[in-house]
């Protein structure tokens, strides 16, 4: 995997084409990278280094949100999606552990078993769950969230897992 700039893996950073990580990375290569920041001029030019310290966290942030956003993906058209860091994909009726294996194979519906069992099976809600991004899906609803804790809905995953489109943003 070809590394970024600012020491992330770039084609994780393309916010699905948009031109923003390779933007930030260029400009983070190019100031890191430049011999007078790597010298005593350093502290005779403060405003490079403010530069390369607010290129280098952004990436870092930037690299943090779209690793977990990345973890979480639709497999088929008609109402799936998937969570690899999580280890459990769910469809319009719930978590399920049929689909997890179909998906993300045999060890990580043995594990959401596991989690199942651990909670017990009477108390376990498959139809309201959080992925790893902190998407919030309420099978109930018909809706996921941008999160568990806020009324926005979030269009993309609410119309790939039940096919609604999103005309009221408000739980």
């Amino acid at each position: 995997m070809k590394q970024g700039g600012c020491s992330g893996p770039s084609n994780l950073l393309s916010f699905n084409g948009d031109l923003i990580f390779p933007i930030i990375s260029n400009l983070c290569n190019t100031i890191y990278h430049n011999d007078n920041l790597l010298t005593k001029n350093t502290v005779r030019n403060p405003m490079k280094l403010s530069i390369a310290r607010a290129c280098l966290i952004t990436c870092i942030l930037v690299a943090s949100a779209q690793t977990y956003a990345s973890s979480i993906y639709y497999p088929k058209p008609g109402g799936v999606i998937c969570d690899k860091k999580a280890g459990y994909c769910a469809d319009d009726q719930g978590v399920s552990v049929a689909i997890t294996e179909m998906e993300l194979g045999p060890r990580a519906s043995k594990a959401l078993m596991d989690q199942i069992h651990q909670v017990g099976v009477e108390n376990f809600d498959a139809t309201a769950f959080t992925m790893s991004g902190g998407l919030h899906c309420e099978v109930k609803q018909k809706k996921c969230f941008t999160n568990k804790y806020d009324n926005k809905v979030d269009p993309k995953a609410t119309k790939a897992l039940f096919g609604n489109e999103v005309f009221n943003l408000q739980k």
